[in-house]
Formats: structure tokens, C-alpha cells, sequence
């Protein structure tokens, strides 16, 4: 199976979906996603697929007693 090459996405795209959270900047899955024109759930599973892609350092979820954005 060959792995399609990753397209650069302009810095300026990236960087408005960054939100802040807890002091710190994420990107949401959601808007990951979106970015690479797939969906959410194909965006996690090859986040258990390709750990090295998806460092665990870089990665975590929220719950809802976590609290709102």
C-alpha cells in the first residue's frame, strides 16, 4: 500500500483554527480534520494507526467533566 504524500497547508490556515485552552494552543480534532478534507473518525483512527504521526506528547482527549472550551 503507498501512502499518499502530505499536501503543506499555508501557515495562515493553520493558524486560525489555534485556539487557547488551559494556557496552552490546540488544534481541535475537529478542525484538523477539516483541514485534511477527512472525517473526525478517520482522523482518531490513524492516530491509533500511526502513533509516531500522532505523538502521545502532542495528543490528549477532553471529557465533558474536563470543562467547556
Amino acid at each position: 500500500m503507498s501512502v499518499k504524500p502530505v499536501a503543506h497547508l499555508p501557515v495562515g490556515t493553520v493558524t486560525s483554527h489555534i485556539r487557547i485552552l488551559r494556557e496552552q494552543k490546540v488544534l481541535l480534532d475537529s478542525d484538523l480534520a477539516a483541514l485534511y478534507g477527512v472525517t473526525t473518525n478517520v482522523l482518531v483512527q490513524q492516530s491509533s494507526v500511526m502513533p509516531t504521526a500522532f505523538p502521545a506528547t502532542s495528543c490528549f482527549s477532553s471529557t465533558p467533566q474536563s470543562g467547556k472550551l
